[in-house]
C-alpha cells in the first residue's frame, strides 16, 4: 500500500473500496475490538445494500446474529431489527421475507416493521425515510417485549397472521361469491383487544396509485394462471376474542388460490394496524408486517429471488451519489435539515404539524356481504396487480 493509499479520504484520495466496503469490514474495524464489552442486546437497521439477493441474505442475516452471539460469548443476546420500509423505486417484498425469516429461525430475535413509513420525497432519496422517531419507538417496544417480557403489558407488534380458511361470503343466489377469512395470533401483539383496523400509509397520496385506503393491501395468486389479483377486504375487529380477523372476497374467476399476500409490493397504500391511530408518531398503533402464505402447502412462502434485479432505467445506489453528497455537507446543515423537514413538513396535523402528506382518502364503497356478525367495513379497489416488479441489485454483504 502506498502512502497516498494509506491516507484515504483524509489525504484527499478515495480509500481502497475493499478496505472500507468489503465483507467483514464493519465487524473487524468496529465490532471485534469491543467484543469483551457486556450488553444485553442489539438494535439493527440494515439491508438496503443486500436487497437484490434475498436468498443469500436469508442465510447471512441469521449467521450474523449467531456469529455476534458467539463472538461476544452471549448466546442469549437479544436482537431487535427493523424490517425495511416501503420504497417506491424498487420492490423489496421478497427481501422483507428474508428478513422476517430470522425471527422463525432463531430465539430471542424480534422485528419492528417500518412498512408504513416510506418517504418518497425525502431530500436524501427515498431509501432514507425521515420517520426515525417512530422507528425508534417500535424498536424499543420490541426490545422490551423480548428482553423483559416478564413485566408484561408491552404493545410490541401489529396483528400477526396465524391462519387462513375458506368462507362463504355471499349466498349461492348471489353468484356464490367465495372468500377467505384470515386469523391472527392471540394476544393482539400486546395491544388492547378489539383494536384491529385499517389505516393509510405515510405519504400514500404522493406515490403509487395515490388511493391510500381506497386500495386493498391484500392480493391472491391464482393457482391455475399464476396471475396476481388484488382483492377487497373488511375487518372484524372483535373476532377471535379481540385478536381480530379479516375477510377477503375472492373473484369467482379464481377457481383455486395458491398464495395469499399482504402488503407484498413496493409501496402499500393501506395497512392493517392494532392499537390506536396509524403511522403517525405520538400514537400507540403498530402495523402488521408484510407476509405471504402458501395455501397449498400450508406454510409461509419461501424466500425467493426475483429475476433481473437490475431493472433497466432505474437508478442504483451508486447513481444516487448519496454518500459523497453527505460527506460534503457540514454537520450543522444536516442537523438543521432533519429538524426543519420533519418538524414542519412531516409532522402530522393531529400532532400540531402543518403537513397533510399521507392523509388517506376515506374509503368509499361498502362490501355488500354478511359474514356472521362481521361488520361490512371499508371496501377497496379490485383491479389486478401486475407481476411482481423487478428489483435492483447491490453486491454488499452483511459484515461478519
Amino acid at each position: 500500500m502506498s502512502a497516498n493509499d494509506a491516507k484515504g479520504s483524509l489525504g484527499g484520495n478515495d480509500p481502497d473500496p475493499y478496505l472500507t466496503q468489503g465483507p467483514s469490514t464493519i465487524w473487524n474495524g468496529m465490532i471485534y475490538p469491543i467484543r469483551k464489552f457486556r450488553f444485553a442486546g442489539v438494535a439493527w437497521y440494515q439491508g438496503e445494500s443486500n436487497f437484490a439477493d434475498p436468498v443469500k441474505y436469508s442465510c447471512l442475516f441469521p449467521a450474523t446474529i449467531t456469529g455476534w452471539r458467539a463472538g461476544f460469548e452471549n448466546p442469549a443476546m437479544s436482537w431487535a431489527f427493523v424490517q425495511l420500509h416501503a420504497y417506491n423505486l424498487h420492490d423489496w417484498s421478497e427481501f422483507r421475507n428474508a428478513q422476517a425469516l430470522a425471527t422463525r429461525k432463531l430465539p430471542g430475535v424480534v422485528m419492528a416493521s417500518a412498512i408504513d413509513l416510506g418517504d418518497p420525497t425525502s431530500p436524501f432519496d427515498p431509501i432514507h425515510p425521515r420517520y426515525k422517531q417512530e422507528v425508534g419507538r417500535r424498536l424499543a417496544q420490541a426490545a422490551i417485549a423480548s428482553r423483559y417480557s416478564d413485566y408484561g403489558g408491552v404493545h410490541y407488534s401489529g396483528p400477526r397472521f396465524r391462519d387462513v380458511q375458506p368462507v362463504a361470503v355471499a349466498p349461492e343466489d348471489n353468484a356464490g361469491v367465495k372468500g377467505l377469512v384470515l386469523k391472527f395470533e392471540d394476544g393482539n401483539g400486546g395491544a388492547a383487544p378489539g383494536t384491529t383496523h385499517a389505516s393509510a400509509a405515510a405519504a400514500c397520496s404522493l406515490t403509487g396509485s395515490k388511493k391510500c385506503c381506497g386500495e386493498s393491501p391484500f392480493a391472491v395468486v391464482d393457482a391455475d394462471t399464476g396471475e396476481i389479483k388484488r382483492v377487497p377486504f373488511w375487518v372484524d375487529n372483535a373476532g377471535d376474542n379481540g385478536a381480530g380477523k379479516v375477510v377477503l372476497s375472492i373473484d369467482s374467476n379464481v377457481k383455486k388460490v395458491k398464495e395469499v399476500r399482504y402488503a407484498w409490493e413496493r409501496f402499500p397504500q393501506c395497512l392493517l394496524y392494532n392499537g390506536v391511530g396509524g403511522y403517525e408518531a405520538y400514537t400507540d398503533a403498530m402495523p402488521a408486517a408484510p407476509w405471504c402464505f402458501d395455501v397449498v402447502t400450508g406454510a409461509p412462502c419461501p424466500v425467493r429471488n426475483l429475476p433481473n434485479p437490475w431493472a433497466a432505467g432505474v437508478r442504483t445506489t451508486a447513481d444516487m451519489g448519496f454518500t459523497t453528497m453527505l460527506h460534503k455537507l457540514p454537520v450543522r446543515d444536516l442537523i438543521q435539515w432533519g429538524q426543519k423537514d420533519f418538524a414542519e413538513e412531516y409532522r402530522p396535523a393531529s400532532a400540531g404539524g402543518g403537513a397533510d402528506a399521507g392523509d388517506g382518502a376515506e374509503a368509499g364503497a361498502r362490501v355488500s356481504a354478511d359474514v356472521g356478525d362481521a361488520p361490512a367495513s371499508d371496501d377497496f379497489d379490485t383491479s389486478d396487480v401486475g407481476s411482481a416488479e423487478q428489483l435492483d441489485d447491490d453486491t454488499s454483504d452483511v459484515g461478519s
